[in-house]
This record gives structure tokens, sequence and C-alpha cells, in this order.
């Protein structure tokens, strides 16, 4: 999970599933079966709009 402030813009981010998985959960996985991406606004009952583009799995 990532933490970031309110805000409005572009953001570019890179991870590494495979190490973050080791660190999370302390064993080696080798097929991904699922990837979610979310947004939780109900703390601050504002709405939210996004857009994803350019997703890469590599």
């Amino acid at each position: 999970m990532r933490r970031r402030p309110a805000d409005t813009g572009d953001v570019q981010e890179t991870v590494e599933l495979k190490s973050d998985f080791k660190r999370a959960f302390g064993e080696e996985k080798t097929v991904l079966v699922g990837l979610a991406i979310s947004s939780d606004r109900d703390d601050t009952g504002a709405s939210v709009r996004a857009q994803l583009d350019g997703l890469r799995l590599e």
C-alpha cells in the first residue's frame, strides 16, 4: 500500500512485485494470479476520479 497526501495531477510509480511479495510473506512466488488497484476515500467523504494507462507488467 502506498500512502500519499491528497493531490491532483500525474503520478508515476515503479514497484518490484517479486521482492515486495517476499518481504511481505517471507517466501517467493513465481505466478501472478491477480493484481488490484484501488482508491480509498470513505474517511474524507470526497469523490475520486482516476484514470490508469500505460500499466506494464514485466
